[in-house]
């Protein structure tokens, strides 16, 4: 075995996913095509050749425009895993999910992270892959919006949701994370853990505002290991794996 396949074969955790952008360049044009959405380029090959973070955003945004279906919503978390096990043998994941983006349609909170955990848990029986999910804050809506979302997420507990995060800019195009103080102060009130998309505009700047959002943590960290058994489980799934891919790796002269 190289090198090369050893580390694509190790055991991952993937902590920081955007469900959306599990779409292959391939999918996503298909999709765009049956709800006639117009895209920056409909050749697979160049429809993630992205310039600046405009252009991802940009992507982004349209990804969740084509998704309209439960169906849809399932299809995509189930074959965003099956792409990241066979790429990089990916054995736990946290995906980010922006309820925000498909509220204009009227697509309730439920009709979007039913499907989508309905699809993620068919990935985990048939990849063996874990997953906790993310609830992320759209910055481009106000504040006021954002403790609405997290009041919509207590109202609606769902056990594979554990942590509320913020991604895209806000209409200043910052990250300003501290604009949603009251949100993440709501969210740790009813157990829920903290996180944040954070750093493309400005590392420095968000440092000094992130002492507005305390008790930011990296949820997968904390979420994934709450439960002693399952800590077992992966710890020990993970050093079989890595044992056995060791007794393959080729000898380095």
């Amino acid at each position: 075995m190289s090198t090369d396949d050893y580390l694509r074969l190790l055991p991952k955790t993937e902590l920081h996913g955007h469900f959306a952008s599990t779409m292959s360049a391939a999918q996503l044009i298909a999709f765009a095509d049956r709800e006639s959405a117009e895209l920056p380029t409909t050749d697979p090959a160049l429809l993630f050749n992205f310039a600046d973070l405009a252009d991802i955003l940009e992507a982004f945004r349209a990804a969740h425009q084509v998704l309209t279906t439960a169906d849809d919503f399932a299809r995509v978390a189930y074959d965003g895993v099956r792409a990241a096990v066979t790429a990089g043998s990916v054995r736990y994941r946290e995906d980010a999910i922006n309820p925000q983006y498909f509220a204009p349609r009227g697509t309730s909170y439920r009709e979007i992270l039913g499907p989508i955990i309905d699809g993620l848990r068919a990935a985990q029986a048939d990849l063996g892959v874990g997953f906790r999910i993310v609830v992320a804050i759209h910055r481009h809506d106000s504040a006021s919006d954002a403790v609405k979302l997290v009041e919509t997420m207590v109202a609606n507990p769902l056990p594979k949701v554990v942590a509320l995060g913020q991604d895209d800019l806000t209409p200043e195009l910052t990250e300003d994370p501290a604009r949603f103080t009251e949100a993440y102060a709501l969210a740790r009130r009813h157990g829920l853990l903290t996180t944040a998309h954070a750093g493309d505009e400005a590392i420095p700047a968000f440092g000094l505002e992130l002492e507005d959002v305390k008790h930011i943590t990296l949820a997968g960290i904390t979420a994934a290991f709450r439960d002693e058994d399952e800590k077992a489980s992966m710890r020990a799934q993970y050093t079989a794996e890595i044992a056995a891919l060791d007794s393959a790796l080729e000898p380095t002269e």
